[in-house]
């Protein structure tokens, strides 16, 4: 995977595209970029080689959510599932077909993300 996150800056500070490189290494198929943090900044949650990966803005901290080989999702969104304000993750496969939802908790960089079931 070599993924890249590209602000609205150039390098020269005036216009284009700035690159960073966030991740390499493996295939990634799915990546969605929301707040996470709470900073306002947005973050990256991607996930390859059966890992989830929550990747800090600035500085590209990475945090491990989950280590699962059944989690090797193809698809993934940012959604609010349970109505409380913040962003869940859900991430999904075909073949067998599974999708499950990441719980945003109330200190998403040190608390552990409850991963629940939605449909195996």
């Amino acid at each position: 995977m070599h993924m890249l996150c590209r602000s609205l800056l150039g390098d020269d500070g005036v216009s284009g595209w700035k690159k960073h490189v966030v991740h390499s290494g493996q295939s990634c198929m799915t990546v969605v970029v929301a707040n996470f943090s709470g900073d306002g900044r947005p973050d990256i949650i991607s996930n390859s080689d059966s890992t989830t990966r929550l990747f800090l803005n600035p500085e590209w901290q990475e945090i491990v959510l989950d280590e699962n080989p059944d989690h090797n999702f193809i698809h993934s969104e940012v959604i609010d599932v349970d109505g409380n304000g913040d962003n869940d993750y859900i991430g999904a496969r075909y073949s067998p077909g599974l999708i499950v939802w990441f719980e945003q908790p109330a200190d998403p960089l040190s608390q552990r993300w409850n991963i629940r079931l939605v449909d195996g």
